[in-house]
């Protein structure tokens, strides 16, 4: 893929590593997500999912490699340190995405309305009123009109992870990155979040997507990556995916689907 291809995708890495002390996290990842595709991370745990969704936003620094969003480039290499210029456009990069966590991540001194409306008024800038008009129509959006001045202590895990969506809805970002969104719920409270990413998705957000749900990946995934040991053993649509003959591909999903 040429440098002009690259940046036009939502998101482009390559050559992306991350190291932990001496543990090698991240191996050489080369990683493209078009406009309005949906990427699902997929693999056994330790294979460096979460690690590389949280490298698209810079919550964890590279150790090397380069990480394009939206247009925006930042480049690392062992042993040269964080610079000012860098600070600036991890600041530009994050704006352009928001991060779905699997513990919710709430505020719980702030209600329903004010967690979805924090962002709009501290990052944003809008005023109180339009923040919080824009933000009672995403919490309809998930259903939760109803429970727009309820504290994340009242509601249910289902309740909390919508509330966490429309928080990042939010943002207006150019990329949805989700990590693991259902593993904390049972499996009523996640069908009601996978309904939610369903529509998200249909609305042509561009999402990576780190998850175990095997039905909801097949359904939703433009494109399924799967990781072990750091890398990427197989990048390819779900049809690809689920019929590989790769036997360690072959073991995991015999695993997961048990």
């Amino acid at each position: 893929m040429s440098a002009s291809d690259q940046a036009e995708c939502a998101v482009s890495i390559r050559g992306l590593q991350k190291r932990f002390g001496t543990v090698d996290v991240l191996q050489t990842i080369d990683l493209d997500v078009a406009p309005g595709e949906v990427v699902v991370l997929v693999g056994p745990s330790g294979s460096g999912k979460t690690t590389l969704l949280r490298s698209i936003n810079l919550l964890e620094r590279p150790s090397a490699g380069r990480v394009t969003v939206g247009g925006d480039t930042l480049s690392f290499a062992p042993g040269v340190h964080t610079t000012r210029a860098e600070t600036l456009l991890t600041r530009r990069i994050r704006l352009k995405t928001a991060m779905v966590f699997q513990a919710f991540n709430l505020f719980p001194h702030m209600t329903a309305l004010a967690n979805v409306a924090e962002g709009l008024i501290s990052v944003k800038r809008l005023d109180r009123e339009s923040a919080h008009a824009e933000a009672l129509g995403l919490l309809e959006r998930m259903g939760l009109g109803s429970k727009a001045n309820a504290y994340p202590a009242t509601l249910s895990g289902g309740q909390k992870q919508r509330v966490a969506i429309a928080r990042a809805l939010a943002m207006r970002p150019q990329v949805m990155l989700f990590d693991e969104p259902t593993s904390a719920l049972d499996p009523e409270l996640r069908r009601e979040v996978l309904s939610v990413l369903r529509d998200i998705a249909a609305g042509g957000m561009t999402m990576v997507v780190v998850t175990h749900e095997m039905a909801f990946a097949r359904e939703i995934a433009d494109k399924i990556v799967f990781m072990e040991n750091g890398r990427i053993r197989l990048s390819g649509s779900p049809d690809a995916f689920f019929g590989s003959k790769d036997p360690r591909i072959l073991q995991f999903l015999t695993a997961i689907l048990a």
